[in-house]
Order: structure tokens, then sequence, then C-alpha cells
């Protein structure tokens, strides 16, 4: 059984309650099977979203923090991605603010690496919100 049934169970167990005719003969009703169904649907999609997302299927929102594997660390790359780091995808455009040693506005670009605030990120998930502290 998977874990999504599983939950879905625990959360909407089988109530049956009355009968519904069919061509086979009277069925028993599940009241509940409509909320697990959708509940099940949902599990599912949830764990998707949660899991490693490989960088060559899909990418996060533009500055959103995210958790990363990466093959590059201190300028050796590896055959397979084993650091655990965060990243983000910053703005290709850049952004505009205030130069801290001129006290100047002005237009900053950025490095990125394929995309990427740091070299080698192969697969990514979301991050729950970092503390400020």
């Amino acid at each position: 059984m998977s874990r999504a049934l599983k939950a879905g169970l625990e959360r909407y167990p089988v109530v049956l309650k009355g009968t519904q005719p069919t061509m086979f003969g009277d069925k028993p009703i599940d009241i509940n099977m409509g909320k697990r169904i959708v509940f099940i649907d949902a599990y599912r999609q949830a764990e998707k979203d949660l899991g490693w997302h490989p960088v060559n299927e899909s990418l996060p929102e533009i500055d959103e923090e995210v958790i990363v594997l990466t093959n590059e660390m201190n300028g050796h790359t590896l055959d397979t991605a084993r650091h655990l780091c965060f990243a983000h995808r910053p703005n290709p455009n850049g952004w505009d603010g205030k130069n801290i040693i001129t006290g100047e506005e002005e237009h900053f670009d950025v490095q990125t690496y394929d995309g990427w605030n740091i070299p080698g990120v192969r697969y990514w998930m979301p991050c729950p919100k970092i503390p400020e502290e």
C-alpha cells in the first residue's frame, strides 16, 4: 500500500452508508470516497513537488532560495552531485541599488553559473523559510 493511500485511508476511512443501485445490483456507498481521492491526489502531488528536481527538467523561480546538490566545490568537479548547499537563481538583469562605497545609486550586474549563484547545481528542492537570525 502506498504512503498516499495509507494516509488517505487514515484521514478519510471507508464509511459505508446506504446503497446505490447499479446494473450488477446494489452497491454500498463509501461516503468518504470523494474526499479520500482528492486527499490522495494532493498527497502525491506534494511528494512530487517536495522531492529533488533535476535542473534539466525544472527550475525554481528567480530569487527563490532552495536547497541544492552540486558537483562543484572549491574549484573541484566531481562525477556525482555530492555537496548540499543553499542557492538561488539571481535575476539575470541585475539590480539597481546604492553603492556602499560611493553612496550613489547605480546598476549592478550579476555573475551566474548556468543561471545559478553557485557553480555545478544539478538538483534542487524547495526550502522551508530560513530564520532571519
